[in-house]
């Protein structure tokens, strides 16, 4: 069985005045570290912008809101079993707001910053877990077919800090490209129907959920409930990811603390203390 996902990723696609690189400079690319995957684990995907041409090119930091800037450079769209959301990937340094002019007495952005991409550099964005944004896939075969627009000009003008900014005029297409990605999701040997049905429920509920309490609990009666043990494994992970979603890290920390020490042995232990991890470098602000 064969399930189609689409991931189209587009950049604000307001031109520079100065010339934009042609798509044989720029190489997109979208990897996963595994081919397969088992149901309800967290699917990680990078996403690669390769200036593969001989020029230093330079790309528009941010995507651009009317007069505000937003500290991203990918705006990523997921559809697949019919749900559609929008993710907003950051870039792992932040814009800073662009230099504003009046335009029919209102601000309008006038100078973006911009990021140096030197012939083969690369651009890099990390999405940790697809399933944060749409429910756990049944077992079958995907494709993940990602759409980026760049907006990448060949000259920008220098601040007195070192950093570049591109001066935006009228807009223009950017470069399109394109990058597909194909892995398998796999339902795990024992587990009951009954028991997947009821994890794929919580995971709905997830969506639903107007609190992280709300968010936690169809995921912490499974992890406790249900007769596998992969599938409590997998709940007790999530209840980590559903206070993540609102924002409770130190009872995200926890939960994935309690996952590990539950579930030692189990696949999650790993997913759990890459979280752990990742939770860690952002108090730290790294």
């Amino acid at each position: 069985m064969t399930r189609g996902i689409r991931i189209a990723c587009a950049v604000a696609f307001l031109a520079a005045l100065s010339a934009l690189a042609s798509p044989a400079e720029l190489q997109v690319a979208i990897s996963t570290e595994r081919a397969e995957w088992g149901v309800g684990e967290p699917i990680a995907v990078d996403l690669a912008l390769s200036n593969v041409g001989a020029e230093t090119l330079y790309v528009q930091r941010g995507v651009l809101m009317g007069d505000a800037l937003a500290e991203s450079i990918l705006v990523l769209r997921i559809v697949a079993e019919g749900t559609q959301d929008i993710i907003v990937a950051d870039v792992p340094s932040s814009a800073p707001p662009p230099t504003l002019a009046p335009v029919d007495g209102v601000g309008a952005p006038v100078w973006v910053a911009a990021t140096t991409l030197l012939p083969g550099a690369s651009l890099g964005v990390s999405i940790p877990n697809l399933l944060r944004w749409f429910p756990f896939l049944a077992a079958g075969e995907y494709e993940v077919l990602a759409l980026v627009q760049v907006p990448a000009a060949r000259s920008a003008e220098e601040d007195a800090e070192g950093g570049f900014w591109i001066e935006l005029g009228a807009a223009e297409d950017a470069v399109a490209l394109s990058a597909a990605l194909r892995f398998r999701v796999v339902a795990p040997q024992g587990p009951s129907e009954g028991d997947l049905a009821r994890l794929a429920e919580a995971r709905a509920s997830l969506n639903r959920a107007t609190s992280a309490e709300g968010a936690c609990a169809s995921f912490a009666t499974l992890a406790i409930e249900a007769v596998d043990r992969y599938v409590q494994a997998c709940a007790a992970y999530w209840v980590g990811e559903a206070y993540s979603r609102f924002g409770r890290w130190e009872d995200a920390a926890a939960a994935y603390l309690e996952a590990m020490r539950r579930f030692p042995d189990s696949v999650f232990r790993t997913h759990a203390e890459r979280r752990l991890g990742e939770l860690a470098q952002g108090a730290s602000g790294g």
